[in-house]
């Protein structure tokens, strides 16, 4: 491993007690030692148990049965490299054919991280070139997943069938990837992320606040939610949101309900004119609230 690498990748095997030390520090180190609580996030209806979050930064820690352990899906894994800058994740055990469902997880989950140049700190079983064992499935087995090892290894001098060889090389395509989010250019993408940012990521941003466990996103915020709509997106203070302000807020509340930044012009414009105060073109607190009250997070067409 390279320098870069050892300070975000560790091999804990039992036996490597000073990785296993330093990747504690990492965490205490990003972490500033706050106590760190389990929290949800609420995307498009769904509900993502986070067991660890940093308490003032977007820095989050998952075990590896926490994201490939369970059913969850290309749009969760979104939702947290969407909301997170950094991910921890420990215990990533060397995987096998014989355990697809994780190892589709896990490249599902290392794409999405890796296309929202997230920061990957990992803890693993083995070495990252190490990751998936070929050498670990016997004949039987072979047989029952349409390959056989010396296909895996392209040794044979055939091509094997796609059946299961597909994720062969789509986890090669995932231990490149891991390579690179290693690299120093790589990890530099965090410092725009968090300069792009104010406070918290959107999505965490919405499922934290008072009124994120209202039904529907059409229900009314409470004035203590709309305070802190309104303190997060007149980000220069000066008593009103501008046409800048007001696009920045429309996508990130389009990101937690819909999964996408996207906000049509016609939506942008309508919204803007729901909003206008009675007697002028601008978006005072006044109109803000009357409007989060009566409508709640969502875009009025």
């Amino acid at each position: 491993k390279t320098n870069t690498e050892s300070t975000v990748y560790f091999v804990n095997d039992g036996k490597n007690v000073k990785d296993t030390a330093k990747y504690e520090r990492v965490w205490e180190k990003l972490t500033r030692n706050e106590t760190a609580k389990g929290i949800k996030l609420r995307v498009q209806g769904r509900e993502i148990n986070v067991p660890k979050a940093a308490a003032n930064d977007d820095i989050a820690r998952f075990s590896f049965d926490d994201l490939c352990g369970k059913p969850l899906g290309p749009a969760d894994y979104y939702a947290i490299a969407s909301t997170f800058h950094t991910v921890f994740i420990d215990n990533i055990p060397q995987l096998s054919l014989t355990k697809l469902n994780q190892m589709r997880r896990f490249i599902t989950l290392i794409d999405n991280l890796y296309d929202q140049k997230v920061v990957v700190i990992a803890s693993a079983a083995v070495e990252m070139d190490d990751l998936i064992d070929v050498g670990g499935v016997d004949e039987d087995s072979a047989a029952s997943l349409g390959i056989q090892e010396t296909d895996l290894l392209g040794t044979a001098e055939y091509v094997p069938s796609q059946t299961n060889v597909d994720e062969v090389f789509a986890f090669d395509r995932t231990i490149s990837r891991l390579h690179e989010m290693q690299k120093p250019e790589y990890l530099e993408h965090v410092k725009v992320r968090k300069s792009q940012t104010k406070g918290t990521s959107p999505v965490r941003f919405f499922s934290q606040m008072d009124s994120s466990q209202i039904e529907s996103v059409h229900s009314s915020l409470s004035e203590a939610d709309i305070k802190k709509l309104w303190d997060r997106y007149d980000t220069n203070n000066d008593g009103q949101i501008d046409s800048n302000e007001l696009k920045t807020m429309l996508q990130e509340i389009t990101l937690y309900t819909s999964g996408h930044k996207h906000v049509p012009k016609e939506v942008l414009e309508a919204t803007r004119n729901a909003l206008y105060t009675t007697d002028g073109k601008v978006i005072d607190f006044q109109s803000f609230s009357e409007y989060f009250t009566k409508f709640g997070i969502t875009c009025r067409y």
